[in-house]
């Protein structure tokens, strides 16, 4: 074997490629374009905004399937909290009505504060630093909450 051959051997790699490993997705570290599937539909990920609010943060991101688009939030608490909420035209004004009705559904007011918008990606639609009046209310069904309407509108 001539010397060149022996010196360009040095430089080859006799180990195997390299596989790509890719993280197992989760609702708690979704990408843009990923794809999410929720009640035999998939959505993919379009928006993703963080809030923030007395060092409390939570995550929300905006899903765009053929017919509609979802918003799906994950937070952790005291647990884990997961929900879909899907945007309706009805405005709601401050201050929040305890109880409200749309389209015959008696929601009730789980819970209102302000938060602070820290990083967002994508077609979330929101300024930076946006103050947002977040008040999540929940249709009850025999003592239980089934249904989550949430108004994320900006002040």
């Amino acid at each position: 074997m001539s010397i060149f051959k022996r010196v360009s051997n040095l430089f080859k790699s006799n180990a195997k490629p390299e596989q790509q490993v890719t993280a197992a997705r989760t609702v708690a570290n979704l990408k843009l374009q990923d794809i999410v599937t929720y009640d035999l539909e998939d959505y993919i990920v379009v928006g993703k905004i963080i809030y923030e609010d007395s060092g409390y943060e939570w995550t929300s991101y905006q899903l765009r399937g053929d017919e509609r688009s979802l918003w799906l939030s994950y937070e952790v608490d005291d647990e884990v909290e997961i929900g879909i909420y899907e945007t309706t035209k009805v405005k709601l004004e401050e201050p929040l009505k305890q109880k409200i009705t749309v389209d015959g559904f008696v929601y009730e007011l789980d819970e209102k504060g302000k938060s602070h918008i820290r990083a967002k990606e994508g077609q979330a639609g929101l300024p930076w630093g946006n103050r947002s009046t977040i008040g999540a209310m929940n249709l009850k069904m025999q003592n239980t909450s089934i249904f989550p309407l949430r108004n994320g509108a900006g002040t």
